[in-house]
């Protein structure tokens, strides 16, 4: 499998242009680390990404960037 990265970003014009995306039954270390990006982006930009599920995030415009937040390996109760 071939990954291929392209900058995107996650506020413009002072308005989010990203969304974050956590699954709801996220363990503890994926809901802390939602949490803390959130809030250190409107700490720094003053715009809020907002926080939504797998499910959602595939609705979004193609236009909005998506930050995947997930477990890390072996935390997940696997």
């Amino acid at each position: 499998m071939t990954l291929q990265a392209t900058e995107l970003p996650l506020v413009e014009n002072g308005r989010a242009a990203a969304a974050i995306a956590a699954e709801r039954n996220a363990g503890p270390i994926a809901k802390r680390a939602t949490e803390l990006l959130q809030s250190r982006v409107e700490w720094k930009t003053g715009a809020k990404l907002a926080i939504v599920s797998g499910d959602e995030a595939v609705r979004l415009p193609r236009s909005m960037a998506r930050i995947v937040i997930a477990e890390p390996s072996g935390q997940d109760g696997s």
